[in-house]
């Protein structure tokens, strides 16, 4: 069509209409809200770039990096987004700073008896990064085979609404002799978990139990929960040996007298064989019975549920979903030193300890935990932190059930509340926000709308068909019409 036919008043459409993804608006108003101190000491520039960033590992489902995240935005050079791996305002050390002043914060927010810490480790694959620091050959109990990766250890502080990660440690192989981003001596496991607990209590957090699994219910740990005045629930293996009190004392094999009787676990669910000889409870789908033990001569005065045929029920299928498992033992045995505490809320306790592996499954499905490109020590530990930050902030959108985020950026869409994090995540995605003008406009670009072929044939084909006094309708491709019966002009309305 000739250039000349359009009118000189109609508008330049790059500059009338804006377009912007209204997750990245959304994100940068609730940082903007909820840390406030993160963003106060950085410049407008790296302020800027760590938005983009973030939104980046939240919401782009590949090309997770500063390339990939240019190239989606346009408007942002690779160089900016790449400088904030340098920022000392912006490393893993602040951001989890941050999320524990959160954590802090939200104490008070609902009843005390709603909240508690899971400790926890997970393995980030890395199977084709053979040089990243931190990286080391390990065992992957999810798939069950040896794999090149990165073992962190984690806190999550959850108050039954959120469930924020307030710190972590990565786990360095014990090397001779240790490389320079390492610790200058090796620690296990068990010790990084005394670290991580020690330092969030002594910051002030505050919670009613801590729950862990088998692994970390080592001696050491426990005398120092118990020092610090911790309540905690653990499970036990199924081969750990506990001290049961005897009615009556008596010798040993050796002559002495003794007060307890010192067994493995499943020694003690092979004395109580039969359904009847254990308390059911149907809410928890559980039939249980509790006892009065010692673990050790330094850990004593010790509550131990043992729960029949815990494979059997509701709650091993939703654990077997999420990992793969061999050949289990069929009771479940959970410890805990709050003599006080019923049975049902021992099993609830660590029932509610899966929530952890929610998160790393999340974090891994849809925040980028496994995703970093960078090599160096530092820059992975950023990621890392990146991504449980940009966990919180979704599931902080996704909580406001009042959406009061979307009025202060001038739109009127009802996002749905009751969409898993996925599902929620997936339909931010397709928001866009509009402006003409003045005027804002919220958008969908999702599957939800129309489909070409009737956009195109009800609404504008058959319009101009019918305009240009086409009786029958013609499968002809536009080139074979004739310019004199087409549209003399486009017309373009503006939106009020």
């Amino acid at each position: 069509m000739d250039k000349g036919r359009f009118p000189n008043e109609l508008c330049n459409l790059d500059e009338a209409i804006q377009v912007f993804p209204f997750t990245l608006i959304a994100l940068a108003k609730l940082i903007s809200f909820t840390y406030p101190q993160l963003l106060h000491n950085l410049k407008r520039g790296t302020l800027v770039a760590f938005v983009c960033f973030l939104w980046g590992i939240t919401f782009l489902d590949k090309r997770i990096n500063p390339c990939g995240i240019a190239g989606k935005l346009t408007k942002i050079s690779h160089d900016r987004l790449q400088n904030i791996r340098n920022s000392l305002y912006l490393n893993a050390t602040v951001i989890m700073l941050e999320m524990l002043q959160q954590a802090l914060q939200l104490m008070t927010a609902v009843p005390y008896s709603q909240t508690m810490l899971i400790l926890d480790d997970v393995l980030i694959p890395k199977p084709y990064a053979k040089c990243i620091q931190g990286a080391y050959w390990d065992h992957d109990h999810v798939l069950d085979i040896p794999c090149f990766g990165i073992r962190v250890v984690v806190l999550v502080w959850s108050n039954g609404i959120l469930d924020i990660p307030v710190a972590f440690l990565t786990w360095h192989k014990n090397q001779n002799p240790m490389q320079s981003y390492a610790p200058r001596r090796y620690r296990s496991k068990n010790s990084l978990a005394r670290i991580l607990v020690y330092w969030v209590y002594k910051k002030g957090l505050r919670f009613s139990v801590l729950t862990f699994d088998a692994w970390y219910s080592k001696e050491e740990n426990l005398i120092l929960f118990n020092r610090l005045g911790i309540v905690w629930v653990t499970a036990l293996a199924p081969n750990r040996f506990i001290r049961l009190p005897l009615a009556t004392p008596r010798k040993n094999p050796r002559g002495k007298s003794t007060t307890h009787e010192k067994l493995r676990c499943e020694q003690l669910s092979q004395r109580y064989p039969r359904r009847g000889q254990y308390s059911n409870y149907p809410a928890l789908d559980f039939r249980a019975k509790a006892f009065g033990v010692d673990l050790t001569t330094n850990v004593s005065n010790l509550r131990l549920v043992l729960v029949r045929d815990y494979i059997k029920s509701r709650s091993f299928e939703q654990e077997a979903a999420l990992t793969k498992h061999k050949k289990r033992h069929p009771h479940k045995y959970l410890l805990t030193n709050s003599l006080t505490a019923s049975v049902s809320w021992v099993i609830r306790c660590y029932k509610s300890r899966w929530q952890i592996e929610w998160v790393f499954r999340e974090s891994k499905q849809h925040f980028a935990l496994g995703s970093c490109s960078a090599v160096s020590f530092d820059a992975v530990m950023q990621h890392i932190s990146f991504s449980f930050l940009g966990f919180v902030s979704l599931q902080q959108l996704r909580s406001d059930t009042s959406c009061s985020v979307l009025p202060l950026l001038g739109g009127t869409r009802k996002v749905k509340n009751n969409h898993t994090l996925g599902e929620y995540r997936r339909e931010l995605q397709q928001l866009y926000q509009i402006r003409i003008e003045t005027s804002v406009y919220m958008v969908n670009l999702s599957e939800q709308c129309e489909s070409v072929d009737n956009i195109l044939t009800d609404k504008i084909l058959n319009n101009i068909l019918s305009d240009t006094e086409h009786e029958t309708k013609s499968d002809k491709p536009f080139a074979h019409i004739k310019d004199d019966k087409t549209l003399s002009y486009l017309v373009i309305d503006k939106v009020a």
